[in-house]
């Protein structure tokens, strides 16, 4: 086998002008092994990226639904120190659950993308 002209390191693929089956089956191996080592970094790295996203986004929303709520309960407070027409007892309740119920909601879903349960079925 001739020697190659630079020496190689794990990522670098060696040329020799003719080689033999074995030779040439083993670069193939070793680019496509190196090409699906890619493949699978470049996916990680766009999946942290896409989290990071969902993430801010999913915190976001639930500031948005914080704000919302403490907007509802100043409203009430305010509606009856002027003795103005405000929820009833049971709207009021059914606003606040339903908004806090459906945010868990939402918190489970981005709960499992961001953490994932890793065991293989």
């Amino acid at each position: 086998m001739p020697e190659p002209l630079l020496p190689h390191s794990e990522a670098e693929i060696v040329l020799v002008p003719n080689p033999s089956e074995k030779e040439e089956s083993a670069v193939f191996e070793k680019s496509e092994n190196l090409r699906s080592q890619k493949l699978e970094n470049d996916g990680k790295e766009q999946d942290i990226k896409e989290r990071k996203n969902f993430a801010r986004k999913a915190f976001l929303i639930t500031t948005i639904w914080v704000v919302f709520l403490f907007m509802v309960i100043g409203a009430e407070i305010a509606f009856h120190a002027f003795k103005l027409e405000a929820l009833t007892e049971k709207e009021f309740i059914t606003v606040v659950t339903s908004t806090t119920a459906s945010i868990f909601g939402f918190w489970v879903l981005v709960g499992r993308y961001l953490f994932p349960d890793n065991k293989k079925k």
